[in-house]
């Protein structure tokens, strides 16, 4: 009989977490499916070659021309980078992104145990932007506009990061994430908080704003999400969209879904609207509604749909 090894889930984990801190040389190599760089915005020189923390690039922006390069190359394809960045505050306004990669924050900025990035991001791509994949960021913006702009970008993900809605000066920005364009696909938005200035203003027209033509793929789920409006969904057409188990505090509506095509489950919407109408604080497809809280000025909480006996 061959000689079997019977590796337990402890282990497996191990070696996953040994991988993202980049230690260890473990044959359970999950994330190291392609190229691995480092940035670290305090020290780090563009100049370096990015291959570990005694030798990283300076900007995430230098980082992701050369992981492109990398995937670009017919070896590469079918890989995937990871970028990991570290730094107090990475000051750059973004516009290319990072195809087929994962760009993790690590260490920690003031209080926060992560990177941050200041600035204001616009991408555009289709084919030649996809599968770029956030970590454990905060954001801040330095302008009033949208933190981030994707105009027919595919594969966009954001994981347990946080957005703040700072603008410029006492004005907060409009909105902390947009997609906009003609198509776009797959988007996920998971265990995140969108927060407030510390003044208590809100992004100013929206949170997140979902205004694609076509979208193939949308999943929001279990975030922490504060703005006027907390989600905005003008695409006409939405297909395979989840709205599941979040929080949102919003002054006016908490959801306008104007493509009545999300699954919208499991939700607290806290809003400073009237909710003896509804549809005056949440605007969704109630066929396609389950389980869903409401709480506004008057009226107390209710049901959304509300409870059939």
């Amino acid at each position: 009989m061959a000689d079997q090894t019977v590796v337990s889930a402890a282990a497996i984990i191990n070696a996953f977490f040994e991988t993202l801190i980049g230690g260890g040389n473990s044959a359970l190599d999950f994330v190291k499916q392609g190229n691995i760089y480092y940035v670290e915005a305090n020290v780090g020189s563009d100049n370096n070659d990015g291959s570990d923390w005694e030798h990283a690039f300076k900007t995430l922006k230098y980082a992701i021309t050369v992981s492109n390069a990398s995937i670009a190359l017919n070896t590469g394809w079918a890989s995937r980078n990871t970028i990991f960045v570290k730094g107090d505050a990475c000051d750059e306004d973004l516009t290319n992104g990072a195809t087929k990669c994962d760009i993790v924050g690590v260490g920690s900025c003031d209080a926060q145990p992560m990177a941050r990035i200041l600035g204001t991001h616009a991408f555009t791509g289709g084919a030649s932007l996809m599968g770029m994949r956030f970590f454990n960021f905060e954001f801040w913006n330095d302008s009033a506009d949208a933190n981030f702009t994707f105009t027919t970008c595919d594969g966009i993900e954001f994981h347990n990061c946080k957005f703040s809605a700072y603008g410029t000066g006492a004005t907060p920005a409009t909105y902390a994430l947009v997609w906009d364009g003609a198509t776009g696909s797959d988007v996920v938005i998971e265990d995140c908080i969108f927060r407030p200035m510390n003044t208590g203003s809100k992004y100013s027209i929206a949170a997140i704003l979902l205004d694609q033509v076509t979208c193939n793929g949308l999943v929001i789920r279990n975030n922490i999400i504060d703005g006027v409006v907390g989600i905005d969904i003008d695409s006409v057409n939405l297909r395979q969209g989840y709205i599941d188990n979040n929080l949102i505090r919003s002054t006016g509506m908490a959801i306008n879904d104007a493509s009545s095509a999300a699954v919208v489950t499991n939700n607290r919407f806290i809003t400073d609207v009237d909710s003896t109408t509804l549809t005056d604080c949440v605007v969704i497809n109630v066929n396609l509604a389950c389980d869903n809280k409401v709480t506004g000025t008057t009226a107390g909480m209710k049901n959304y749909p509300a409870l059939v006996a």
